[in-house]
């Protein structure tokens, strides 16, 4: 979409399959659009490769793909993917990272069940329909390429934390809030996201759509943090509150443009705002019946003049 609200180019993943994920190739020629299907678990999924100049459209396979992909600078993709197992009894939900060569064969990276163990850490570790009945445990929804460190920023929304995953052999190292945090919030009461969601970083940090599930009362946030690694803490450089005091209880995204506004999809809403400090500057509002998820700025598409 242009600042006017027109449609300037657009892609359809088709019918009977959700896409919350898309993000404009490193050199810049065509669009990545992730899709699966409304309940996880499956082998389905795939990544659409669509070129900006409508020359070439090609899908890549993803098993078990759900919520988030990045590109890497070596031109392989990356992905989050469901595993299902049996534990204690009752099936569970982990997250996997697969990574697709660009000979789209497909190969784990890291997988969380290889590291940690199912917690209740909230309510959300609870059965769930779109897991056919499995027990919600990460729920991972970002997974970010952090080019500077070479590296993997994996959220896992119920653990209320950030992974970082090495990206030559799977290993998770630091942890970026939740509990077991390898750095802790200068204000602890305040600053904190709560099962937030994201897919930019910034520099010297991240920005992210801070659902608050669990705040009282809840109400959504975007918020960019600031990593200070010399001093082992998140800090909260600049939030945003919305407005009217709106709860996204799904999705959600949020970039820092060049200029230093911040552009912000609100999820569940259906909107999306851009922001410079505490004053919106641009918005648009959505008339369809689902939601905004990641959101990407283009300073100009192939062939465009201006």
């Amino acid at each position: 979409l242009d600042r006017a609200g027109e449609v300037v180019w657009w892609a359809s993943p088709g019918p009977d399959v959700l896409s919350t994920a898309s993000r404009v190739r490193l050199d810049g020629r065509s669009v990545l659009v992730g899709t699966q299907l409304p309940e996880l678990g499956g082998d389905e999924g795939s990544i659409l490769d669509v070129a900006l100049d409508g020359s070439t459209w090609r899908t890549i396979p993803t098993p078990g793909f759900h919520h988030a992909f990045a590109e890497v600078g070596d031109g392989s993709l990356v992905y989050v993917a469901a595993d299902i197992r049996d534990y204690q009894g009752a099936p569970v939900m982990g997250d996997a990272i697969e990574r697709v060569l660009p000979d789209d064969s497909v190969s784990e990276l890291f997988n969380a069940w290889d590291y940690y163990v199912p917690t209740p850490l909230c309510s959300h570790y609870a059965p769930v329909d779109y897991a056919g009945g499995a027990i919600d445990w990460t729920h991972g929804n970002s997974v970010v390429w952090d080019p500077e460190r070479d590296q993997l920023l994996f959220m896992a929304r119920n653990w209320d934390a950030i992974v970082e995953v090495d990206l030559s052999g799977g290993v998770p190292g630091l942890q970026l809030g939740g509990a077991g945090s390898d750095f802790a919030f200068p204000d602890a009461e305040y600053a904190p996201f709560d099962h937030a969601h994201f897919s930019h970083i910034t520099e010297g940090g991240f920005a992210v759509l801070d659902n608050g599930a669990h705040r009282d009362p809840t109400a959504s946030r975007a918020a960019e943090y600031t990593v200070n690694r010399e001093a082992g803490t998140l800090e909260l450089s600049w939030e945003y509150w919305d407005p009217e005091g709106r709860y996204v209880s799904a999705l959600g995204d949020v970039q820092k443009l060049p200029g230093g506004t911040h552009l912000v999809s609100w999820g569940a809403a259906g909107l999306v705002t851009e922001i410079d400090g505490q004053d919106v500057v641009w918005q648009i509002e959505t008339e369809i019946t689902g939601a905004t998820g990641w959101i990407e700025y283009v300073p100009t598409l192939p062939g465009d003049p201006t």
